[in-house]
């Protein structure tokens, strides 16, 4: 038996979330697509959807100019590898034909379809997909001292 890892977790994640969605979008049931985060998983179910369907309009909301994968972040941390390197916009996103909305999401209205942001812009969609990514809470780990 294979041990999946994260980075297969989330390939699969992305590619199963795509996948169910496909069916319903080949038959014209679905056409805006509203993805809340531009990390790894939200760029990746993204760039999915719009390769399974070119007519589909997906829009990306993400605060940040710029993303660092995680991928290969422990060469960074040891040394081979600049941060640099690991930082990525979204010009290739949009350059796929994904909408960018830099800006950070408020609600989400499930009753009207609507998702809000901050600045008080409502997209509507007829299915979104959350991929808002990790944060670390120190505070909660109990002994832990930043020092």
């Amino acid at each position: 038996m294979n041990k999946m890892d994260r980075r297969g977790f989330l390939k699969t994640l992305g590619a199963g979330a795509a996948l169910l969605s496909a069916p319903a979008l080949a038959l014209g049931a679905t056409r805006q697509v509203v993805v809340v985060g531009g990390g790894t998983g939200g760029v990746s179910v993204a760039r999915a959807l719009r390769r399974a369907d070119a007519t589909i309009t997906v829009t990306l909301i993400e605060p940040d100019a710029d993303y660092y994968t995680c991928y290969m972040s422990n060469e960074v941390v040891g040394g081979g590898r600049s941060l640099a390197s690991i930082r990525f916009g979204y010009a290739g996103v949009q350059a796929d034909g994904i909408q960018l909305v830099q800006d950070r999401v408020s609600a989400i209205d499930s009753a009207a379809q609507q998702v809000i942001t901050a600045s008080g812009v409502r997209l509507p969609y007829d299915r979104c997909i959350v991929s808002p990514g990790i944060d670390f809470r120190y505070d909660t780990v109990a002994g832990y001292d930043a020092s």
